[in-house]
């Protein structure tokens, strides 16, 4: 894959080099390449006569690296938007925006929550794994046969089978993702943009990332409306933790415009991705999260999700 004409290989994760995961390690293999261990074998054993080589492919300067990764999350971004019917495109040059802070959360919560069996790839390299993955889900035929037995239609709404998720009285863990701050009006002022909004002030979360569905299924099956009112009132306590006046208004707001939800469970082999529409408060599209071991499989891709007129259909036909 080439980006910003820099080739962008797979991963080398047993590196434990200045560029590598272990110890040492400080920046992601993912895209810094590993071809660069392969060039430098090759010069080690070469005759001394051999033609020196002119560039080195394999490695990628610091802030080349940063600039490629803000361009894959970029995409990224770009394609959430897409799904969820947001028509301003100028997020692109943002660095990723409310995607790349979800996408973040879920490196941290996966490697907490060890949802990787035998993981051995740092948090940053996981990040590039999942943003990678996510600029260009997989069809819902590449769905595996675990994940197809995962995820149903129920009642005119798609239903998760956690019946082998670790149940238990524990709260699940759920973090709430806010967009980047605008920037402040000196900042703006600095960067030659007047028209920075907030005042500098955090936006409300606009994604939350749950982790474990156990402690929030009451049954076998999860429905998604359960899913998103679970994320819902954890905005709305964050918002308007007084629950009274103006507050209140303020957090049933920020619950209605959120933007992406997404539950981390071991059970369903990574997870589920739910793009909402602000605009309507409901989910335009899911992406089933594979988080395999090896992590360099890492994937995600479309769950159909009903039709919008199935769940009317089914409640007419019970009236009658």
């Amino acid at each position: 894959m080439r980006l910003g004409g820099i080739e962008v290989v797979a991963p080398s994760l047993g590196s434990s080099g200045p560029a590598g995961n272990g110890a040492n390690g400080g920046d992601s293999d993912i895209l810094n390449g590993s071809a660069a261990k392969s060039d430098e074998t090759a010069a080690s054993v070469a005759p001394a006569d051999a033609e020196t080589a002119v560039t080195d492919r394999g490695r990628v300067l610091r802030g080349i690296l940063q600039d490629l990764r803000e361009q894959v999350a970029d995409f990224a971004d770009f394609a959430h938007r897409g799904r969820v019917n947001l028509p301003d495109r100028q997020v692109l040059g943002s660095g990723g925006g409310v995607t790349a802070q979800v996408v973040r959360a879920i490196a941290a919560e996966a490697v907490q929550a060890r949802l990787i069996p035998a993981l051995n790839v740092d948090e940053q390299t996981l990040c590039d794994l999942l943003m990678l993955a996510l600029v260009s889900p997989g069809d819902p035929a590449e769905l595996t046969k675990s994940q197809r037995e995962s995820f149903m239609h129920s009642r005119g709404q798609l239903m998760l089978d956690v019946s082998t998720a670790e149940a238990g009285p524990r709260r699940p863990v759920t973090r709430l993702v806010a967009p980047p701050a605008p920037p402040r009006p000196e900042q703006a002022a600095a960067n030659g943009n007047g028209s920075a909004g907030g005042g500098g002030d955090s936006p409300p979360p606009a994604a939350a990332v749950i982790v474990g569905a156990g402690a929030i299924a009451e049954r076998p099956f999860l429905g998604l409306d359960s899913v998103l009112s679970h994320a819902r009132r954890a905005v709305f306590r964050k918002v308007s933790p007084s629950r009274q006046g103006q507050s209140a208004g303020d957090g049933m707001r920020a619950a209605r415009n959120l933007e992406i939800v997404v539950l981390l469970e071991a059970a369903l082999g990574g997870g589920l991705w739910i793009d909402i529409d602000p605009a309507t408060s409901l989910p335009t599209a899911a992406l089933a999260i594979a988080l395999p071991a090896p992590p360099d499989r890492i994937r995600f891709t479309h769950v159909l999700l009903p039709r919008a007129g199935e769940a009317g259909m089914l409640l007419a036909a019970r009236a009658s």
